[in-house]
């Protein structure tokens, strides 16, 4: 939740100042709310997927428009830790850079500890 509500609240900050800016160049708050709206809409195209996001179709439609497709926890567990995230969270005053990357470690020492009966080894 707490990445979901950080996300929420860092796009809420970024539309208010998008819509403040049509504002200050004197369009109406409606039409600049609209306007803002619009730009989101089409921006998010690339990310919108309406079909099975586990199937293969998903698959090949994530690599056609360049999407990451992280098929691993620990993969994906990486995003905790990107620049991107890192700034998100310390911009915000959520956590910071040692935090965050001590959740890091506790997602991957717990994923690995719950995985480690199915890992088999080979010699």
């Amino acid at each position: 939740m707490t990445v979901l509500n950080s996300i929420m609240a860092e796009q809420l900050v970024t539309f208010k100042k998008d819509v403040d800016a049509l504002m200050n160049k004197k369009v109406e708050k409606d039409e600049a709310i609209f306007q803002v709206l619009k730009k989101y809409i089409i921006e998010s195209k690339k990310i919108r997927f309406e079909g099975n996001g586990y199937g293969d179709a998903w698959k090949a439609e994530a690599k056609k428009r360049g999407l990451n497709n992280i098929p691993t926890t620990p993969g994906a567990l990486e995003a905790m830790i990107s620049k991107k995230t890192l700034a998100m969270f310390e911009s915000q005053g959520i956590l910071n850079h040692r935090e965050q990357e001590a959740r890091y470690e506790i997602a991957l020492e717990t994923y690995t500890k719950k995985n480690s009966n199915r890992i088999s080894y080979h010699c």
